[in-house]
């Protein structure tokens, strides 16, 4: 864990919580393993019409992660709605390479970082941390 984040920890005085937002088990579990660190407190919600509805209503987080199956347009909705009421937490899109037009748009829409669908392991929890410190 890099210094920075562990300032961040240590200043906030709990560990970061990271939401992710997602129906993907497979991602769910990837994230899992990698977080297995009490440094970090991993939370997951359901993707989907009401969940990305939802958004602007969740609960502090310092980063969430989001891959949600609605449209792309919907998916940008979302984006600006949670940084209107959060606008402190980061926001990390997991967006399909074929939609590379989309990751110009969510960019200027607030999302901290887009990542491409399928994503390795590693890449994925250095963007997180790296959200994390940019805090």
């Amino acid at each position: 864990m890099s210094a920075t984040v562990v300032k961040h920890i240590a200043a906030k005085g709990a560990a970061p919580r990271i939401l992710v937002v997602t129906n993907d088990e497979l991602l769910q579990h990837k994230l899992s393993r990698l977080f297995t660190s009490k440094a970090y407190n991993l939370c997951f919600k359901k993707a989907g019409e009401r969940a990305s509805k939802e958004l602007s209503h969740l609960p502090d987080a310092d980063v969430v992660l989001l891959d949600i199956s609605t449209s792309l347009e919907g998916l940008l909705h979302s984006l600006a709605c949670l940084k209107e009421r959060h606008p402190k937490t980061e926001v990390v899109l997991l967006v399909p390479q074929s939609e590379m037009y989309f990751w110009i748009e969510a960019i200027h829409a607030g999302a901290w970082e887009c990542l491409p669908k399928p994503v390795e392991g590693s890449e994925l929890k250095a963007v997180l941390v790296k959200s994390i410190s940019a805090r």
